[in-house]
């Protein structure tokens, strides 16, 4: 937290020798009623308030912008502190993944050394990288039982389940979708596909629009391979099919359902919910 980017009054602190190192962090309410931020040196914590008594909104009214910069003006009245010592005794480093945080396994191709504490017990292994065997054109995951020798390629490969990466590859563009398996090559595979909603066992209340009508629900699932095409199932009818984006607005009446999805590799996931008027 040391590291948050300051207030512009604040650029080029680092420079100066009167400058001293401040971890803070900042909030705002929603509806802009009020706003904090909370600082800590060496020896110092300061936190600072801003808001209305009345709790009465105001535009603008936002924890960097208002509460921040007067922490920081409260801070250069006070005596410069040193910042805290390094710890030692109780540290010792640990190989970590650089991609996903958790200490490093065989195949994570990007590590980093950091000093964690002694007492930590449970320190799992990175379980999103795994070694892949892919194809001698990358089209496809194999085995080597089913490739001539010396053909395959392994590489690790960062795997996310299919919900997560859903969501991981709208914030990182560059994250890498596994390419299917090879026909014939694998007998069964986990399930590639995940509700995004509804969630389990989820009790949905139709939503009505301004004139009172009733809309329609959009359900959403996420597919690791999103070229696959999907095949929508309510209870016993058939509704469509789906592709790229894998959403689909349905009117389901009143009282418990069951939504059904098969991908066009016979792989099946069932959603149980519930609609109430």
């Amino acid at each position: 937290m040391k590291s948050v980017i300051r207030p512009p009054e604040e650029t080029g602190w680092e420079h100066f020798t009167s400058g001293q190192n401040i971890a803070w962090k900042t909030g705002t309410s929603y509806g802009f009623r009020d706003a904090w931020s909370i600082g800590i040196s060496g020896r110092y914590v300061v936190g600072v308030w801003v808001g209305n008594a009345s709790g009465e909104g105001r535009a603008g009214l936002l924890g960097g912008l208002t509460a921040g910069p007067l922490m920081f003006r409260l801070f250069d009245l006070l005596p410069t502190s040193s910042w805290y010592d390094v710890p030692h005794d109780d540290l010792k480093e640990q190989q970590v993944c650089k991609k996903s945080g958790y200490r490093a396994s065989p195949v994570c191709p990007e590590t980093e050394t950091l000093l964690i504490p002694q007492t930590i017990k449970s320190n799992p292994v990175c379980p999103y990288h795994h070694l892949i065997h892919l194809t001698p054109d990358r089209q496809f995951q194999t085995r080597k039982s089913c490739e001539p020798e010396g053909k395959i390629i392994s590489e690790p490969w960062f795997v996310l389940p299919p919900l997560m990466a859903w969501y991981y590859s709208r914030q990182k563009p560059d994250y890498r979708f596994l390419p299917p398996g090879k026909p014939g090559c694998f007998e069964s595979e986990n399930t590639p596909m995940d509700f995004i909603y509804p969630p389990p066992g989820a009790t949905i209340m139709r939503p009505v629009d301004f004139d009172g009508e009733q809309e329609k629900i959009v359900f959403k699932v996420v597919h690791s391979n999103p070229e696959t095409e999907i095949f929508w199932h309510l209870d016993q009818d058939y509704l469509g099919k789906t592709r790229d984006s894998h959403e689909m607005e349905l009117e389901p009446e009143e009282g418990q359902h069951l939504l059904t999805l098969v991908d066009d590799k016979g792989n099946k996931i069932i959603r149980k919910f519930t609609i109430k008027e």
